[in-house]
């Protein structure tokens, strides 16, 4: 609460509200005018401020009627006087700030920037400027080469704190919590996390929705030789939100020199927008070293400075909070696959690339000879309605027009849209999955030929094109009485939502585990692929036991260790003995599946791949393990 001392760091550090208060002067350009007077900033504990200063002196750099300024001086007006100095106002009003700036007893506030929005108050003789985000310094110190930046951040609630590294346990700013840190680099840059000594309360306040916003920890980073810049921090927080479910903001930056000392303040809020939501945990107390090798990978990463990835981030933690409707986790899973195919150059897909050349060649003349024809029947149709108009055929003008304009659209639209051009959303998605190398659209096409939907569409790509369309442009699902279509519609959002992560995780050259919204244990980027069980030529042999584990954990046969298996390589089957009819691993003539049988039953079925001199056999990822089949 403002004047109460908040215990952010020892000693009770910062005192809240921020306040800088002392001689002022207000710079405005056009018309220009400077202000002086008494003048003071205040900024609360999530980073909004206000500032006034009294007009004490003020100077017009162009010719003012005196009594003018004389009117604009008084405390209180009369109507008549206030409609007098009114066009003043209004220019002083619509004006632009080229500075601000307060001399106080704590260090120099100033402000340098454009278009900040500022009121003035008659009855006090003062002008009021409302801060939004814009950037302030203020200069505490002479010192002028900061050895810490120190970043309290908001609606931070990880999964977990861990263990303190020995180097910072003597850190001027710990903040006395106790010996719980979340430590990394930052541009090889010692950085740490640590909870303010009353974080547990806050906790405790945001997840019971007691307050929307709270500052729960600050990050202290040694600054060394190398410059951070702003939209690095930036991006730092949008992995921190990533990972923990919740967006993450910053108040205000404050510089420090090596014993802690405040030199500067920088108020200006980042990322610091909506109110605390929980949302999809990607690294949790499973995966103690997920944000470390996150923002490690990040400075590596080819996309670091792309002005898409706080959009993307943000739309992907957006979509997993828990308190939005479907339509509206949708939506911000379709605006995030909507930037990443617009980043990556995704638009219209030529399915012509993947014709052979005689192919290409037919389509082109098959698709020249039609444009040809609609363009001559189109312009047959203007002539006849020119014709028409100049004999005065009233009666055939409209008719004739109307023919003119439908036959002139569609050449004009086979112009702009020919048939080998796909500018399907589902297509663009398809795409991009296959850039990042995620085989996911097979699995669900082969799920869904084997399923058939009530709505008849058979592929991924359709499917997503379909949903996109109604939630951007309808912007709701008609759920009465359709559990099929809810549960499915809960499907996809899921498997998009993992997608994403899996794009993501990769765009940031992050390659270790991570949480799914699918499975419920971590797991890695590669999950959705075949998964080798065993090589054709070691069995029988090394690869027994591979196999007998794979047939407990993956089918639920339990055949023992000791289970009798033979093989037959001229008709290419595998027996596996658990009782009296054995289990048949038959591979087909092409040897590019096997299928694993008893008395006639399919069990399962194996991708068989010869790689070098070896048949191996995997397992296919399921549609089951992808959340399309309830378990």
């Amino acid at each position: 609460m403002p004047g109460i001392e908040t215990n952010f760091l020892k000693g009770g550090w910062p005192k809240i509200p921020l306040i800088y208060e002392g001689a002022g002067r207000l710079e405005l350009v056009d018309p220009g005018i400077t202000i002086k007077g008494k003048a003071k900033a205040k900024f609360d504990r999530l980073g909004d401020g206000v500032a006034c200063i009294e007009c004490d002196e003020i100077c017009f750099s162009n010719q003012v009627d005196r009594d003018l300024i004389q009117l604009f001086k008084r405390n209180s007006l009369s109507v008549p006087e206030f409609y007098k100095l009114k066009p003043l106002l209004d220019q002083i009003s619509n004006n632009v700030i080229k500075e601000f700036v307060v001399k106080s007893s704590n260090g120099i506030f100033s402000l340098t920037t454009d278009n900040l929005i500022y009121s003035y108050d008659g009855k006090n003789n003062r002008i009021v400027l409302n801060f939004l985000n814009s950037r302030f310094s203020s200069e505490i110190s002479a010192e002028t080469h900061p050895k810490y930046m120190l970043l309290p951040i908001t609606n931070f609630i990880p999964s977990e704190f861990y263990d303190s590294d020995l180097k910072f346990r003597d850190h001027p700013l710990r903040t006395g919590y106790g010996d719980k840190l979340i430590c990394f680099d930052i541009n090889n840059n010692p950085c740490f996390i640590e909870p303010i000594i009353n974080y547990d309360n806050l906790q405790k306040e945001l997840f019971e929705g007691k307050c929307d916003r709270e500052t729960t920890a600050v990050m202290i980073i040694d600054l060394g030789t190398t410059e951070i810049e702003l939209l690095d921090i930036e991006h730092i927080l949008d992995l921190l939100s990533l990972a923990t479910g919740s967006e993450i903001g910053v108040p205000w930056i404050e510089y420090t020199n090596g014993q802690g000392k405040l030199i500067k303040r920088i108020h200006t809020r980042l990322n610091q927008w909506s109110k605390f939501s929980k949302g999809h945990v990607v690294f949790d107390d499973w995966i103690p070293n997920g944000i470390k090798d996150i923002i490690a990978g990040y400075w590596s990463s080819p996309y670091r400075n792309s002005p898409d990835l706080t959009a993307i981030i943000g739309n992907i933690v957006k979509s997993g909070f828990y308190d939005l409707t479907t339509e509206d986790q949708l939506s911000y899973l379709f605006r995030a696959l909507d930037c990443l195919c617009q980043a990556h150059g995704l638009g219209k897909i030529d399915l012509r690339q993947s014709l052979s050349g005689d192919q290409i060649e037919f389509v082109n003349e098959a698709y020249d000879s039609f444009r040809k024809k609609i363009h001559s029947i189109s312009k047959e149709a203007a002539n006849n309605a020119q014709g028409a108009t100049e004999k005065g055929l009233f009666d055939d003008i409209k008719r004739l027009e109307a023919q003119r304009i439908i036959l002139q659209g569609m050449a004009n639209s086979i112009d702009m849209n020919p048939p080998y051009m796909d500018n399907r959303y589902g297509r663009k998605v398809a795409q991009l999955l296959n850039d990042f190398m995620l085989c996911d659209v097979p699995i669900v096409d082969a799920f869904y030929k084997e399923n058939r939907r009530p709505d008849k569409k058979k592929s991924l790509i359709s499917i997503l094109s379909y949903y996109r369309g109604v939630t951007m442009h309808k912007g709701y699902f008609d759920f009465q009485g359709d559990l099929y279509l809810q549960n499915d519609i809960r499907r996809v959002r899921k498997h998009l939502h993992d997608i994403l992560l899996r794009i993501i995780l990769k765009m940031l050259c992050y390659d270790d585990l991570y949480k799914s919204p699918i499975s419920y244990e971590p797991v890695t980027l590669d999950w959705v692929k075949p998964t080798l069980v065993f090589s054709w030529e070691e069995i029988p042999g090394k690869d027994n036991g591979r196999l007998i584990e794979f047939m407990l954990q993956e089918l639920g046969i339990y055949l023992g260790r000791t289970a009798k298996i033979e093989k037959n390589d001229t008709d290419n089957i595998i027996k596996i003995y658990n009782g009296k009819t054995p289990f048949l691993l038959k591979l087909n003539d092409k040897k590019t599946e096997a299928i694993l049988q008893i008395d006639d039953q399919i069990i399962a079925k194996f991708i068989a791949k010869m790689e070098g001199d070896k048949l191996n056999i995997y397992k296919p990822t399921s549609a089951r393990e992808l959340g399309y089949i309830d378990i």
